[in-house]
C-alpha cells in the first residue's frame, strides 16, 4: 500500500521538494496558531508585542499570513510565551505526511486530479466521495485524529479564502 498521495518527496522527483511542502505548511498554520493562542491567553497583538519583544507590526503581519521569510528567533519567542512547542507552532504536530504534500505530473492514486495539490484538499476529495476519516488516515498513514484535524483545518482554510475572495 502506497501511505500518501504519491511517493516521499526524496523517492520521487515528480514531487515537490521537502522544503517547499514544509515552508507551504508553516505558512498554512502559522498564523491561525498565533491569533488562536493569542486570544486563548486572552491577549491583544499590542500585549503580546510586549511579552515578545517583537514589533505589533510584525505580529499583524504573522496573524494575516503576510510575511515572506521567518526567523527562528520569532518562532521561539511566541512558542515560549504561549508555552507549546516548536512544531506545534509550526503546525508540524499533525503532519507526519508532510514529506508527501504535493502530487505533480501524474494523476494522484486517490483523487485522480492531474494537477499539483496539497494533500488535504485530497483528503477533503476523498472524504465528499464518502470515504470513512478511519479509511482516508489509514491511507494517508496517519492517525484519525491526525485526519479529522487535517481535513477540518482545510475546510477552515477553505471558508477564510472564501470569506476574503467572495467572488472565487
Amino acid at each position: 500500500m502506497v501511505p500518501f498521495c504519491g511517493k516521499l518527496a526524496a523517492a520521487d522527483k515528480g514531487l515537490v521538494r521537502y522544503s517547499e511542502a514544509l515552508t507551504a505548511l508553516v505558512k498554512s498554520q502559522l498564523p491561525w496558531r498565533i491569533t488562536r493562542l493569542r486570544e486563548q491567553h486572552g491577549l491583544t497583538q499590542a500585549g503580546l508585542a510586549k511579552r515578545t519583544g517583537l514589533a505589533p507590526a510584525t505580529l499583524s503581519k504573522l496573524e494575516r499570513g503576510v510575511f515572506n521569510g521567518l526567523y527562528f528567533d520569532t518562532i521561539v519567542k511566541l512558542a515560549a510565551t504561549f508555552e507549546v512547542s516548536l512544531d506545534y507552532m509550526a503546525g508540524i504536530d499533525h503532519a507526519q505526511v508532510v514529506r508527501a504534500m504535493t502530487v505533480v505530473g501524474r494523476a494522484c492514486p486517490e483523487c485522480g486530479r492531474g494537477e499539483a495539490h496539497p494533500f488535504g484538499e485530497c483528503m477533503i476529495e476523498m472524504q465528499e466521495r464518502g470515504r470513512s476519516v478511519e479509511f482516508i488516515a489509514a491511507r494517508f498513514g496517519v492517525t484519525v485524529q491526525s485526519a479529522r484535524f487535517t481535513i477540518q483545518e482545510e475546510y477552515r482554510v477553505r471558508r477564510e479564502r472564501t470569506v476574503r475572495n467572495p467572488s472565487k
